[in-house]
Formats: structure tokens, sequence, C-alpha cells
């Protein structure tokens, strides 16, 4: 069992400091997610309860039936930023995946140019390792991660539909 962790501790080593980077980014990413899901978890009626759209329940209970298409629209921007917050930081992964492998490429060249093709550090076996594993890790934290956004946005989709589904009903309330 202590074996695995320490060959998993030996191959976040191996790719640098990046590699560290793209764990915490890992990390953030999929807090982000998870809050994102959570806060757009549907309840039996349609909205959800104890989020943090609470508050724009809240202000939907008590919006005047003119200022319904406001209260959309505010609801809509703030989890559009929430979305665009997590994208960007996906996007982020596999481009630091790719400056582990320029950094890979580096101690490669610099292995061959000093001809210490075989150094106690790993010479151009260590540099193409880096390169490789960087990549790849980049890769891992960015494809799951856009899988479950793309279940997200369904998610509010339906969160939006509900929203306006309870304020049209409103509307039409207060015209009888």
């Amino acid at each position: 069992m202590f074996e695995v962790f320490r060959s998993t501790f030996d191959q976040i080593n191996s790719g640098g400091a990046v590699m560290w980077f793209l764990i915490a980014l890992s990390f953030l990413i999929w807090a982000l997610i998870f809050n994102y899901l959570l806060a757009l978890n549907l309840d039996q009626n349609g909205l959800e309860q104890g989020t943090y759209f609470k508050d724009y329940i809240d202000f939907i209970n008590n919006v005047e039936t003119k200022k319904s298409s406001q209260a959309i629209d505010i609801i809509t921007t703030r989890i559009s930023l929430d979305e665009k917050i997590i994208k960007s930081l996906i996007a982020v992964a596999p481009l630091l995946g790719l400056l582990g492998t320029v950094g890979g490429m580096i101690e490669t060249f610099a292995s061959l140019e000093t001809m210490e093709m075989f150094k106690p550090s790993g010479g151009i076996a260590a540099g193409v390792s880096q390169a490789l594993l960087t990549t790849q890790f980049g890769l891992i934290v960015a494809v799951p991660a856009l899988l479950f956004l793309k279940y997200a946005e369904k998610r509010k989709n339906q969160f939006l539909d509900s929203v306006k589904k309870v304020l049209s009903e409103r509307v039409k309330l207060n015209e009888i």
C-alpha cells in the first residue's frame, strides 16, 4: 500500500513543478464543478432549496410581475459567471500541461548539449518523461471536467426553465 503512494509521489515529482500546479488546479476545478452542480440541484417542485441561489429564489418570490424578466436576467448572469470561471480554469489545464512539456524538452536538449545523456538526475529520459507526464495530466484534468460541465449545463437549463415557469405562472395569476 505504501509503495503505491510512493510510486505516485515519484511520478508527480518527475513531472516537475508544473505538475503540482496541475494538481492544485484539478482540485479547484472539481470543487467549483461540484459546488455548481449542488447549486443547480433541483427539488421535487422544480426550484432548488438551500443553495447559494436561495437569495435569488427569495428575490423571485418578492419580485413584481413587471420585473420578472429582469429577475431572470440577474439569475442567468450569475449562473453564466460561475460557468465562465469553470470553463476558463478547464482551458488552463492543457496549457499548463504544455508548459510542462516545454520544460521537459528544455531539460532534454540541455542534456544533449552537455552530452550528459545518462546523468544521475535523469538526463534525456527525465526530460522526455516530464514532457509526457505533464501533457497527459493536463488532459486528464481537462477532459473529464469538460464532460461534467456539459452535464452541469443541462442542469442549468432545467433550473432556468423552472424559474421561467414560476415567473410566468405568477404573471398569469396577477393578470386574472
